[in-house]
């Protein structure tokens, strides 16, 4: 009788416990996959491009490359000034700050310092094409600049072997 109640003990609670964490787990869903590489197009605006900001990061050809980890994001603007951001996706909303270099910056009640800046865009699936509607928000300028931006990921490329 005691081995019976020593085996229930060992194999039991065991089986149990997996069949807990089964029965939990099956409400998680994981973050959709954005990490790649992104073609940046600038919204059509009327008026010339501020000084501040918008101008010196979006030009014509910037790439935007996510890289990501769960819902855990590093994304970096491939343009002259390769800045990163850090950040993470929700559902389909995508926030992220640039990532501080310098530990003595001074930071505002937000957590952001003077040349910060923050992305703010949505996943728009569409027919079988992926678009990142968004906007950047430059915090170097006297009043916060923002600016619009669409990206499209660029199709898988591929190598051929000879």
């Amino acid at each position: 009788m005691k081995s019976i109640f020593l085996y229930a003990l060992l194999v039991g609670v065991p089986v149990l416990a997996v069949l807990g964490v089964l029965r939990v787990g099956q409400r998680l869903r994981s973050p959709i996959f954005v990490a790649g590489t992104w073609n940046v197009e600038r919204s059509p605006k009327t008026g010339a491009a501020s000084t501040c900001g918008e101008s010196r990061i979006l030009c014509d050809r910037t790439v935007l490359t996510i890289s990501q980890s769960g819902s855990h994001l590093l994304l970096t603007l491939d343009d002259e000034n390769r800045i990163t951001l850090a950040g993470e996706i929700r559902n389909t909303t995508i926030t992220a700050t640039t990532v501080r270099l310098v530990s003595n910056e001074s930071l505002d009640p937000q957590g952001r310092s003077n040349g910060s800046i923050q992305l703010h865009a949505t996943v728009e699936r569409e027919s079988g094409s992926e678009r990142l509607l968004g906007a950047l928000t430059f915090y170097d300028c006297p009043t916060p600049a923002v600016t619009s931006f669409s990206a499209k990921r660029r199709a898988a490329e591929t190598t051929q072997v000879p």
